[in-house]
Parts: C-alpha cells; sequence; structure tokens
C-alpha cells in the first residue's frame, strides 16, 4: 500500500515537472516577439549601401536586435579619397598655365615684327645735303637741314631741297623766282630793269 502512494507521487512530481517546461518554453518564445518586431535582418550582416552625392559605396551593419540596418558607414573617408583626385587633375591645369606662358612668348616676338629699322640705311629715301634718314626707337624718319643752311648750290629750303636763292638779294640778277635766280625780264614779277612798273613800260616790255 505504501509502494503504490509512492509511486502515484513521484508519478504527480513528473507531470508537474513536464507542465512547467511546457509553460516555460513558450514564455521564453514569447519574449523574443513580445513587441511585434519580426526580425528583418541577421545582427552583425553587412551589406553595401549607396553612399549620399556620390558614386562610391559605404557598409551597414545589422542591429543587434535584428530590427534593421544602422546608418551607411565609410561614405566621408570615400569622399575624401574622390575629392584627392581631383587635386591630381589640378596638376593637369598647372600644365595649361605653362603653355599659355609659351604663348605670350610668341606674342611678343610678333610684337617685334613692328620694328621698321635697325640703322637709318634700313630705311627708304635718299640722304642729301640739306636731309638725312634717321633710325629712332625702330622707326624710319627724315631730319632736314635749317632753312637758309649753306649747300653746294646755295642754301637749304628746310625741306631738304638745296637752292640757288631765298629772295632776290642773294642773286646777282636781282630776281629769285622760286629758289632760283633768273634773268630780268618782262614776266619775272618783279619791277626792274628799265620798266616803269612790275613788268611793263620802258623800251624792252608793253606799255603799262
Amino acid at each position: 500500500m505504501k509502494v503504490r502512494f509512492w509511486m502515484l507521487g513521484a508519478l504527480g512530481i513528473l507531470v508537474a515537472g513536464c507542465s512547467s517546461e511546457a509553460s516555460s518554453g513558450p514564455a521564453g518564445s514569447g519574449g523574443s516577439t513580445s513587441s511585434g518586431i519580426e526580425p528583418v535582418c541577421a545582427p552583425g550582416q553587412q551589406v553595401a549601401c549607396a553612399c549620399p552625392g556620390t558614386p562610391s559605396e559605404g557598409a551597414q551593419l545589422c542591429k543587434d536586435d535584428g530590427s534593421g540596418f544602422e546608418s551607411c558607414q565609410g561614405c566621408a573617408e570615400g569622399s575624401g579619397g574622390a575629392a584627392t583626385g581631383s587635386g591630381g587633375s589640378g596638376g593637369t591645369g598647372g600644365a595649361s598655365q605653362g603653355s599659355g606662358g609659351q604663348g605670350s612668348g610668341a606674342g611678343g616676338s610678333g610684337g617685334s615684327a613692328t620694328v621698321e629699322c635697325a640703322v637709318p640705311e634700313d630705311c627708304l629715301g635718299d640722304d642729301g645735303e640739306c636731309q638725312a634718314r634717321t633710325c629712332i626707337d625702330g622707326m624710319c624718319g627724315m631730319s632736314y637741314d635749317g632753312l637758309g643752311w649753306a649747300c653746294s648750290q646755295g642754301v637749304c629750303d628746310g625741306l631738304g631741297a638745296c637752292i640757288e636763292c631765298l629772295d632776290a638779294s642773294q642773286c646777282a640778277t636781282g630776281v629769285c623766282d622760286q629758289g632760283y635766280c633768273v634773268d630780268q625780264g618782262c614776266t619775272d614779277n618783279v619791277k626792274n630793269g628799265q620798266e616803269t612798273a612790275t613788268d611793263c613800260g620802258g623800251p624792252d616790255c608793253a606799255p603799262c
């Protein structure tokens, strides 16, 4: 009789233990879903992600509770690298500046083409008793002797020509016509000889 009660008591303890395990199992499962959020990723899982505003890629890690991914990481460092690459292109810009300098040099040579002469003999024209070619600062010119300066035929007219006279006093005939001494006559525009008036009267000219 005592043996039967002992067996019934042991059976009761065994049943109670099984009931406790069965109830604890669902309770444990219910803890992971009590918030109503189903896991979307495995904790620690890593996936690639696009960095905003750049063609670079970063990485995202799954949160510890599996509810989603952390923000995209590694974008700032990738963008910096791209900026450094652009800086390298700046070197190419420097090469362009060098080419511009060569262009300026060629322009300077073009300016030198406007120089007309190095010495007076490079200029057109002729030197004479009353004039001479000049070359000043690469430009051709002409220098004239002063009016009345002596020359082989008489005097300089101030315009580069050597003439006989500037006025009648320099001529033996007393007549200076356009820089040259001429004989007295009835058409020299001067009252001379036996004329009674300019170019008229007297024995040689028409009556006035």
